[in-house]
């Protein structure tokens, strides 16, 4: 999305990025690809290996070349590889001993796998394992790598379609291919995918019926671990039938297997996991939604009615509003229409997207009434939106407070952080996490550099949560996108570069539909700083700037998130008047806001 906004010419490969890139080398579309030299391994003649722009020099391999070099055939080059470890399938462990090493302690030489290759196939030396267990666990991976390397699927520049690199050349792919790569889909599907409309996450589950979360958090709590089993079911779920319904009836009727990183055995690096019958399993939620059915001159109506230029969440949530109270013809067909609006133009897409997104988060209920939630989110200004929304799904998860994390079972914290636990946590200490926690879901403004400051460890352990949630919120998105898009691919045409694109300016943000791009927790460590802040002779403004380097406006930043707190603390006790289950965090707030007021004071902020 960024780079489609800088109007760089972009493509999402619909399978495995080093099979498409040498398919388009092969054809003439690239010259070379800059990338690291494992793109060698599937074909491609040319890889930049790096670029020194001050100095206007690159460094490059060529296939053909290392060929030469080691006196290798093509299929001993694969063979090599495979045998030395790729992202894929596992190194060959004979490799891993002292007299194949460039020196002790350091990585496997990839001469020792050119030399055993050199005098015989990789299948020769398969039948030398010690243990049948451990061949079976690594001739797996170099057969999964194998397919991949000679069979995975591409958009084929002649045929325009997506199938297995080797077809043309008339190769028949393996009996388990659909088991490795999963079932074929649509190519109305592949298109939204090439265009960076969709992510491949949602596509791939419902093709291989496994949702796989492989990444480990940056700490991994307890917490983290409940959300990710339990509370992002509801979404996932609801996303995936809002591409399913799109698609074949038999994807519709799927029960999705999850899997996690703490779930099972360890498995080949990188390789397409196939099915197992134990651990969690989701269904595709593909129950009927409510019809959200309206004109363009509706629209505009609205927009001339509610002075607004951009279309979000609380422009939908005050037209739903409006038209609740006058029985208009948006919340009548709610219940009564078959078909929903087909978008003609920019905003009746933006406000279709906007409206499924909100019913999926269940701010309407089934019968179209607007929950008291998003009565409180209506009057939200747009550049708090989208953060106030993430906490109170937060909220709703349970994991937003000012407690501690909670390590896993047999395993602590690491003891030189003096990270502190529920037992002996006090009052002040859980209003400054609280105020770390929550006013880091702003985003900063920071310069082309790294972060040169310091971490925190506790805001590392809140931005692990934030990020999952976040993620499973941009796939809903995409899937309610898609969901619209699907039966009528002419609305492909009314998205701008950069639809989704996370940039922001200083006046308004500059996405038609809702990012949900993944935050950092700058803001969060800035507060910190605030809050534990001693005077000196230099001033507030100069003592930040010179212990974060790397903001382009901390202090201007860090009065935005203020502000973004007391608009969340306006939002709570409105809820926490109507609903009982608010109060003790609404109370919360109030204890942190005594906190930030007086911090204000002292620093002058306020």
């Amino acid at each position: 999305q960024h780079l489609q906004q800088q109007n760089w010419e972009c493509f999402q490969a619909p399978y495995f990025a080093g099979t498409q890139l040498a398919h388009f080398a092969e054809k003439g579309v690239l010259e070379a690809v800059f990338g690291p030299p494992g793109h060698l391994l599937y074909g491609v003649q040319k890889v930049i290996i790096s670029i020194d722009f001050p100095r206007n020099q690159f460094d490059w391999v060529e296939l053909d070349s290392v060929l030469a070099h080691w006196q290798l055939s093509r299929e001993q080059f694969v063979d090599a590889c495979m045998m030395a470890g790729t992202e894929h399938c596992l190194t060959y462990p004979y490799l891993n001993l002292e007299s194949f090493s460039p020196s002790p302690g350091r990585q496997t030489s990839f001469g020792g796998a050119v030399d055993c290759i050199r005098q015989a196939p990789l299948i020769n030396w398969m039948q030398t394992f010690p243990t049948n267990e451990m061949r079976e666990d690594h001739m797996d991976g170099y057969c999964v790598c194998r397919v991949l390397v000679h069979h995975s699927p591409v958009l084929n520049l002649q045929t325009f379609k997506v199938q297995p690199v080797s077809a043309p050349q008339g190769q028949s792919c393996p009996s388990d291919y659909a088991d490795i790569m999963g079932a074929p889909l649509p190519n109305a599907v592949y298109l939204l995918m090439s265009k960076g409309i969709l992510s491949s996450k949602l596509p791939s589950v419902l093709a291989t019926k496994i949702w796989h979360d492989k990444s480990l958090p940056h700490v991994d709590t307890l917490e983290y671990r409940d959300v990710l089993k339990s509370e992002l079911v509801d979404i996932r779920a609801r996303a995936l039938g809002l591409l399913a319904k799109r698609m074949h009836p038999s994807f519709a009727s799927q029960e999705i297997r999850c899997r996690s990183y703490f779930e099972h055995k360890q498995g080949q690096r990188g390789a397409p996991q196939r099915a197992d019958e134990s651990g969690r399993s989701l269904s595709v939620n593909c129950e009927d939604m409510l019809c959200w059915r309206f004109s363009e001159r509706e629209l505009e109506m609205e927009m001339r009615r509610q002075g607004a230029t951009e279309v979000d969440f609380a422009f939908c949530l005050k037209w739903h509003k409006q038209q609740f109270e006058s029985g208009g013809s948006l919340f009548q067909n709610l219940t009564k229409a078959t078909q929903p609006a087909k978008p003609t133009q920019k905003h009746m897409l933006s406000a279709l997207v906007h409206f499924m997104v909100l019913e999926s988060l269940q701010y309407f209920s089934p019968e179209g009434d607007m929950t008291y939630q998003g009565d409180v989110l209506s009057d939200t200004p747009r550049e708090f939106q989208e953060p106030i929304l993430t906490a109170f799904q937060m909220l709703g998860f349970g994991v937003l407070d000012g407690e501690p994390y909670t390590a896993i079972d047999n395993r602590q914290f690491p003891p030189e952080i003096n990270y502190p636990t529920p037992d002996n946590v006090d009052d002040a200490q859980r209003a400054q996490m609280l105020l770390c926690r929550l006013m880091g879901l702003v985003p900063m403004s920071l310069k082309n550099d790294m972060w040169n400051a310091e971490v925190d460890f506790d805001l590392a352990a809140f931005h692990s949560i934030v990020r999952i949630l976040k993620r499973a919120l941009r796939q809903l998105t995409e899937a309610c996108l898609a969901g619209v898009l699907l039966p009528d691919m002419k609305g492909v045409t009314h998205l701008p570069n950069g639809f989704m694109s996370p940039l922001f300016s200083a006046e308004k943000t500059s996405y038609v539909l809702p990012p949900f791009f993944l935050p950092r927790a700058c803001m969060g460590i800035v507060v910190k700083f605030f809050l534990n802040h001693t005077p000196s002779t230099r001033g507030f403004e100069a003592d930040v700037k010179k212990q974060f380097p790397c903001c382009s406006q901390p202090v201007q930043d860090l009065q935005k998130a203020i502000r973004f707190w007391h608009e969340m603390k306006r939002c709570v006790d409105q809820m926490a008047s109507n609903m009982t289950q608010w109060s003790e965090f609404a109370q919360d707030m109030h204890n942190a806001t005594l906190l930030l007021r007086q911090r204000e004071r002292d620093l002058r902020l306020a």
